[in-house]
């Protein structure tokens, strides 16, 4: 027995997880195994991204090998799914508790070999591209999403993740790795769930699960499908599968996790205005992103993981950080940032801020004036360090990163404050006051109907 297989038997649904696995290989190879154009088919995913198969048959074979067999496809496709040892890759000898950090560490540098085409731990800028468009494309695949959108497609989304990467020829493993680490801690598994779709399939178990109940499945991947619908706007910076595919790698696990992503606000739609953003934001109980595109085209912005609310002292949990999209991908420093909104106290900053000290637009590493036109940014890679950037809002959009639940008693919290001051503006008035609003003042000043003839005779 081989050692994919050992570790496939080891697994719950390991039985079925081989079955599948071998019905797969049988339905599409010939009798000498898979062809490199089989694989090619088998792996293809959309909009170019169609090299995945190609690259794992040159990985797993010798030249001129005309095809690859059983036992190789078995163990190359069980070793990038976590169910065998990883091959060309040493045994590890470190402690229990961090066998798991291990195996993902052996998964990353195996696909990085994969698209390296060889062991030798590095990759030229070709193929890191190929990386992340495979990344971006086959992660919105497999996250679901059926219809892509064009406002700006992976290969263009994949361009700025190269230039985040690297401004080299050739970038390193270990390199690579660090700024995952950092920045796009899930950025590889779009990828290894495209696999076990093509190649696994669904786990299809004799076992009955409750609604709600999570179905069993090898890699833990999805995308917030509501970036991709619902959103009621084409022009939402999210708006595109590529995207919703680094946001759904990039941001803290607390707003990855969520299953309904709501657009709260959209400056596009409701204009830019604080007022307008509290009211399309408040109520809403649960994390939240605030996205912002300038007039320079940087796209950059804050996760919130407490509701957002005015208050008399910043807020925010270990959740909370900066973050940008364009031009570069990244994630702003280690340390939790602060929340600040105020638009009430008259002693204190109007505006919306993030950061160490994030009350006045003279300390917030990233600031929103009181009419959200403009603001004031530092720490961002396009500020030199220890300066300050002013800019000016081009789009400002706010996501409500929470389920269904939280979106529709925001709903209920809004439509009840709008019901308290439309009965405020109806308050019981004396008199006729709806028929005649002048002849009530009047004849609530004891003006009566003889003396005004008397007074419009004089």
């Amino acid at each position: 027995m081989g050692a994919a297989e050992s570790k496939i038997d080891e697994h719950p649904y390991g039985g079925v997880i081989a079955a599948q696995l071998r019905a797969t290989f049988d339905k599409v190879a010939g009798d000498g195994g898979l062809s490199r154009d089989q694989l090619v088919s088998l792996f293809a995913g959309p909009r170019g991204a169609d090299k995945l198969g190609g690259l794992m048959f040159d990985y797993a074979t010798v030249t001129d090998q005309p095809s690859i067999p059983w036992d190789s496809y078995q163990h190359l496709v069980a070793a990038l799914l976590g169910l065998a040892d990883h091959p060309v890759i040493p045994a590890s000898d470190t402690a229990e508790e961090e066998a798991v950090k291990e195996e993902e560490h052996d998964t990353r540098r195996l696909v990085f070999n994969v698209f390296a085409g060889s062991t030798s731990g590095s990759m030229d800028r070709e193929a890191v591209r190929a990386l992340c468009l495979h990344a971006c494309v086959l992660g919105a695949a497999a996250g679901g999403v059926v219809q892509p959108l064009e406002r700006k497609n992976g290969p263009a989304v994949a361009d700025v993740l190269v230039a985040s990467i690297t401004t080299e020829e050739t970038v390193s493993f270990d390199k690579l790795d660090k700024w995952q680490s950092t920045h796009c801690p899930d950025f590889f598994l779009g990828i290894l769930k495209w696999i076990e779709i093509k190649a696994v399939g669904r786990i299809v178990t004799e076992d009955t699960f409750e609604e709600g109940e999570d179905q069993p499945q090898l890699v833990d991947w999805s995308v917030p499908q509501t970036i991709l619908g619902d959103v009621g706007s084409s022009q939402s910076l999210l708006q595109c599968d590529s995207l919703a595919v680094l946001i759904a790698s990039h941001i803290p696990l607390t707003f990855r996790n969520a299953d309904h992503w709501a657009l709260l606000y959209n400056s596009t739609k409701y204009g830019l205005s604080l007022n307008r953003f509290k009211h399309h934001c408040f109520h809403y109980r649960g994390p939240a992103l605030v996205v912002v595109r300038d007039t320079k085209g940087h796209v950059f912005g804050a996760c919130v993981d407490q509701e957002l609310r005015e208050g008399e002292a910043p807020y925010g949990g270990a959740s909370c950080a900066l973050f940008t999209l364009d031009p570069k991908v990244a994630m702003i420093g280690r340390k939790p940032i602060r929340v600040w909104l105020n638009a009430k106290t008259r002693h204190k900053a109007h505006g919306l801020g993030f950061g160490a000290q994030p009350d006045s637009p003279d300390t917030a590493d990233l600031w929103l004036s009181d009419d959200l036109s403009k603001g004031v940014c530092r720490v961002f890679p396009w500020v030199a360090p220890g300066c300050y950037e002013e800019f000016s809002v081009a789009t400002l959009e706010v996501w409500g990163c929470g389920d269904l639940r939280l979106t529709a008693q925001q709903a209920l919290e809004l439509k009840r404050d709008d019901h308290f001051h439309e009965h405020r503006q109806k308050a019981q008035r004396p008199g006729r006051w709806e028929e005649n609003a002048d002849r009530v003042l009047l004849n609530m000043a004891g003006v009566t109907g003889e003396s005004r003839v008397a007074t419009d005779q004089r």
